[in-house]
């Protein structure tokens, strides 16, 4: 499916996604060797790029991303603090250049522009936050599946966070959700594997009662 959409950073963000689930399985060993193995099909890929097809050419595409994330940058610096607020960005960005772009096609440059450096920040600290819970919830689990799950969950978020180094993935309504319910998901379930690892007080009195008796 996405071969046939032509899109070169969804690959990227496929590829990262698929690393960071080899990754995730603890086996080290596999997850270099999928990352040598990716890092030369991407070679094979950028010398023969009729395998993806597209009308316009790589250079030609980076050229306009490098375009949109200058003026992009530039808004961010006149509105560093809160940014221009949601969906605001295309106007900003049409009277600075004359052009109507929807977004900063980046998700950090988009979240930047849009939410200043708080949003940024807050952005930034929800993402390692969610990284570390991720890492110790797959460690506290005790079933495989509850470990894949763990995995899986993360392995999205940085598809999605690999592709939108060239886009900006998480505004669209389908993506954000799934975005937005991996995080959640990932954070829940380690709070549950918490509660589940650490015993309430009652239950520590209960045992030492029993153990009493």
């Amino acid at each position: 499916a996405i071969w046939m959409t032509g899109s070169r950073g969804a690959w990227v963000g496929l590829t990262v996604g698929l690393l960071v689930q080899v990754w995730m399985t603890g086996n080290r060993r596999r997850a270099v060797l999928f990352f040598v193995f990716l890092a030369l099909l991407a070679c094979v890929i950028y010398t023969n790029q009729t395998l993806i097809p597209r009308e316009e050419t790589l250079f030609a595409t980076i050229s306009v991303r490098i375009f949109v994330w200058q003026n992009a940058f530039r808004i961010f610096l006149d509105h560093w603090l809160f940014g221009v607020l949601p969906i605001h960005f295309g106007q900003v960005f049409a009277d600075l250049t004359g052009r109507y772009i929807y977004h900063a096609h980046n998700i950090l440059l988009g979240v930047a522009t849009e939410f200043g450096v708080a949003g940024l920040t807050l952005f930034l600290i929800m993402l390692v936050v969610t990284v570390y819970r991720a890492r110790k919830w797959r460690k506290m689990s005790i079933r495989i599946e509850e470990k894949r799950l763990a995995g899986m969950l993360l392995s999205l978020i940085f598809a999605f966070l690999g592709h939108g180094m060239y886009d900006y993935t998480i505004i669209a309504p389908q993506v954000g959700a799934l975005f937005i319910l991996s995080l959640i998901l990932i954070n829940w379930q380690y709070e549950q594997r918490c509660r589940i690892s650490v015993p309430s007080p009652h239950v520590k009195e209960e045992k030492q009662e029993s153990s009493a008796s």
